[in-house]
């Protein structure tokens, strides 16, 4: 995936070809992946693995970076129910991705 025709993220997807058959046949040049997966198939459960990774020759080459430089892994999956959707492994460039979070702490009674 690129931004400004740079290229920030390395795509891995795997999709449950029982819940959305026809993933395949699609143009994602038209559409969002992830637009269109939430059109096919509701996700019940999300799970996000982060993990800080040097880039090998390959991911280096796809990223326009260097051979060890630093980038962010997240290993993805979703589920539909008890059945998982899809698996996805995403690669960012670490000097091109920052990671941040907001969220309210629950309050015990």
């Amino acid at each position: 995936n690129f931004e400004n025709d740079l290229p920030v993220q390395l795509e891995e997807r795997f999709v449950n070809p029982s819940l959305i058959p026809d993933y395949d046949k699609q143009d994602f040049s038209k559409t969002a992946t992830y637009d269109y997966l939430m059109q096919k198939t509701p996700v019940t459960e999300v799970e996000h693995i982060i993990s800080a990774i040097p880039a090998d020759a390959e991911t280096a080459r796809h990223l326009g970076i260097d051979v060890g430089a630093c980038c962010l892994f997240l290993h993805r999956r979703t589920w539909t129910g008890a059945v998982v959707a899809t698996i996805s492994k995403l690669t960012y460039a670490g000097s091109r991705y920052s990671l941040g979070s907001r969220y309210s702490p629950s309050k015990s009674s």
